[in-house]
């Protein structure tokens, strides 16, 4: 994925963070996906509500502290904007508001659909005036680099079917597991009297697993951008996307919404906070890292006893 996204990057003239965003972060939300459309035909969309609010939070702060401590510092091609913040800020703040009523009907499922396609409408606009700086080195298997900077690839169909092949099986499997997650997951939650939304809330820890590995992956091929556009694609994917989808499926009510929105609101506030950072000192580093482990850490403990 690092390497085809780099080529791709080129060839669409944007740069790795969009791209991640975009491309990898729909990729590494399959598990949520369908651990949604799961739940949702099985009548528990609460389960799933709680994997969303989990693997949100655990995106931005576990992920992305497992990535920074294993780079060392964290570096990004894409220059921060104000707007960006308040965007990013405003697409996680929107359902917690949606969600404050107790509900989510699928009037607001179309709404959160709605609002994530202007999101990706705003991304790609912003490519125009965003500054582009792709980091491309030789691990980075076809990709070759030329006096004028420009990358030439070689695609040929059938290496495109081999993959798109590769890829169902994958869905297949993905699939066959988010529907053994939510049957055992119900039972579990019920046997035990374990609310469904906190369930959902461990079983992130195996959802987020796809965002942490690629996060590596794109470190270890020096693509670090990759990594940071990946988690916060993945916390947008899943808070609009995944949610819109379940709520369109299978309307969501919710006993106690003030437990959702407090996930969302932590999430948001990360999310801000990681911006600041790293629009002040231009990096991460892995002092912070480490902050954003604790974080994640911390957030488990207090979801289990309220």
């Amino acid at each position: 994925m690092v390497r085809s996204l780099t080529i791709l990057g080129q060839y669409l003239h944007m740069s790795e963070y969009a791209l991640s965003f975009i491309l990898a972060a729909f990729a590494t939300s399959l598990p949520e996906f369908f651990i949604g459309v799961t739940s949702a035909w099985r009548g528990v969309p609460m389960l799933s509500l709680g994997n969303i609010v989990g693997a949100s939070f655990l995106n931005v702060t576990a992920v992305l502290g497992i990535v920074i401590l294993f780079a060392g510092v964290l570096e990004s091609n894409r220059t921060v904007r104000r707007e960006d913040i308040q965007l990013t800020f405003g697409m996680i703040l929107f359902p917690a508001l949606l969600i404050l009523d107790g509900a989510l009907s699928r009037t607001d499922g179309f709404l959160l659909l709605f609002f994530f396609g202007g999101y990706l409408i705003y991304l790609f606009d912003q490519e125009h005036i965003t500054p582009i700086v792709n980091n491309i080195n030789n691990n980075a298997g076809a990709i070759q680099d030329t006096p004028s900077g420009v990358l030439k690839a070689e695609l040929n169909f059938e290496k495109f079917m081999r993959t798109l092949g590769v890829f169902f099986t994958g869905a297949i499997f993905l699939a066959a597991s988010a529907w053994f997650v939510v049957e055992q997951g119900t039972v579990f939650g019920r046997s035990l009297g374990v609310p469904l939304f906190f369930i959902g809330i461990l079983t992130a820890f195996g959802t987020t697993l796809p965002e942490a590995v690629f996060g590596v992956r794109s470190v270890m091929l020096r693509h670090g951008s990759m990594s940071l556009g990946n988690a916060f694609g993945s916390i947008i994917v899943n808070t609009s996307l995944v949610l819109g989808t379940v709520a369109m499926l299978s309307p969501i009510a919710i006993e106690r919404p003030m437990r959702a929105v407090f996930g969302l609101l932590l999430t948001a506030a990360m999310v801000i906070l990681v911006e600041l950072v790293r629009f002040l000192h231009g990096s991460l580093g892995r002092f912070f890292g480490a902050f954003l482990l604790g974080a994640a850490a911390a957030f488990v403990v207090i979801e289990a006893f309220i």
